[in-house]
């Protein structure tokens, strides 16, 4: 699409910081509640045009069209946002975690997506070596 008509778009790798931890502490259940749970955050803190799909493990991807790199940005950050304030019920105790998150925009030089999820894997590692519960857009 961005060959034929030029338009901008954005990819987010979007993943929760120390998710092996809320593995060990409440077990695989818990987990996979917290994993539902956020789903539902992310997709609702998500505009309506952009795709959100499980990457993997406890990593999400979503696909913003017609995005460039600082309205990537915002939507980026309100989606940490959503996550850092919801808490996920799990029996009687309560669950919080927090997301990093890397976004990487098409450029004209790019021959497919795979270059922007490259990008925006980058970022991810980017924000969570420098501490984690951060946006990088590269």
């Amino acid at each position: 699409m961005f060959q034929r008509d030029k338009v901008s778009f954005c990819i987010l790798m979007l993943d929760i910081d120390f998710f092996k931890k809320v593995n060990d502490r409440y077990g695989h259940d818990g987990g996979d509640a917290l994993l539902k749970s956020l789903a539902c955050t992310l997709k609702e803190s998500l505009r309506d045009i952009d795709f959100l799909a499980r990457y993997g493990g406890e990593e999400f991807i979503a696909l913003l069209p017609n995005t460039e790199k600082s309205d990537a940005f915002i939507v980026a950050q309100r989606v940490r946002l959503a996550v850092e304030k919801s808490i996920v019920q799990h029996g009687t105790q309560k669950i919080r975690v927090t997301m990093s998150i890397g976004g990487g925009e098409i450029s004209p030089g790019d021959k497919d997506y795979e270059s922007v999820i490259k990008r925006a894997d980058v970022a991810l590692y980017e924000a969570k070596n420098s501490g984690r519960n951060k946006v990088v857009i590269a």
